[in-house]
């Protein structure tokens, strides 16, 4: 019977090397730590086969340090679902507070209800049909390009929307342009970057997005009214242009690198998860000897 070498786990089992079985007969399979894109480094599940192996129910367990790439890659996904959490709030935010713009079109117009509901309408059916085109176009352009899009068409919308002075010009804006730049501001592009990034936590991650629009309704109808009351309400909406316009550029900057074809895009992404995959079943001798 020959030595252990050092890095070899040492145990009470009469005989060595341990016999070359699969992990499934003798407890629950070995995981990877955190997602690890390295086939080596795994953790040791506390099970009592193992813990028989190692000298009892109190024998300590196997771990192994997260590598510098892991450490690297969880940064990056909370950086991603920062990013995308703060420009949804944003986005949304600044949809929702149509409503109180609502009622300061009737007051200074003396239109209806029933003449303004076209454009709240319109709004829902362009949201509607374009989102199969805004998610052809994040496959194709990636999220990135997709956030300055929509960051400049909304700022666009809003800046048209101050100087509105008729009924169709409020559903062109707000209806059509403003809508699509929101869309592209929204779940539609984050869901499927997040399902690559976050894929063990992947509900997780697009609630904590989604999460972002219940933020901004509860937020955006104060502050608008706040800000109307204050300066009126065409130049509230240019200060919400000109706070769209000034962040289009950060918020954007958030998804750098996560274009398709990039070095961290969809096809690395893709491949991260191809060589997640097990290959093999690992035998208990494969597995202790992995570093």
């Amino acid at each position: 019977m020959r030595a252990p070498h050092s890095h070899d786990i040492h145990t009470h089992s009469p005989s060595w090397p341990l016999p070359r079985a699969p992990l499934h007969q003798w407890g629950p399979p070995l995981r990877r730590r955190g997602g690890s894109d390295e086939p080596g480094l795994l953790d040791l599940v506390t099970a009592p086969p193992l813990a028989c192996l190692h000298g009892g129910a109190g024998a300590q367990v196997l771990t192994v340090s997260p590598t510098p790439s892991e450490v690297r890659d969880r940064g990056r996904n909370a950086f991603l679902l920062g990013g995308a959490f703060s420009t949804f709030t944003i986005s949304a935010g600044l949809m929702h507070s149509y409503a109180v713009f609502l009622v300061a079109f009737l007051e200074d117009f003396r239109w209806s209800r029933a003449e303004v509901s076209p454009a709240y309408s319109t709004s829902q059916l362009v949201a509607g049909v374009s989102s199969p085109v805004v998610g052809a176009l994040v496959d194709r352009l990636g999220p990135r390009r997709l956030v300055l899009l929509g960051g400049a068409l909304l700022a666009l919308g809003l800046l048209g929307g101050a100087y509105a002075s008729a009924l169709w010009q409020v559903v062109v804006l707000y209806g059509f342009v403003m809508t699509i730049g929101a869309n592209c501001l929204g779940l539609v592009v984050f869901v499927p970057l997040l399902s690559r990034w976050y894929a063990r936590r992947r509900g997780m991650a697009i609630s904590v997005v989604q999460s972002a629009n219940g933020f901004s309704r509860a937020a955006s109808a104060p502050l608008a009214q706040r800000l109307i009351t204050a300066i009126g309400w065409r130049r509230a909406y240019l200060a919400q242009a000109a706070l769209m316009a000034a962040l289009v550029l950060p918020l954007a900057g958030f998804f750098r690198g996560t274009d398709p074809g990039g070095t961290d895009g969809k096809a690395s992404t893709d491949a991260r998860s191809e060589r997640r995959k097990p290959d093999h079943d690992w035998t208990v001798r494969e597995a202790i000897r992995t570093r």
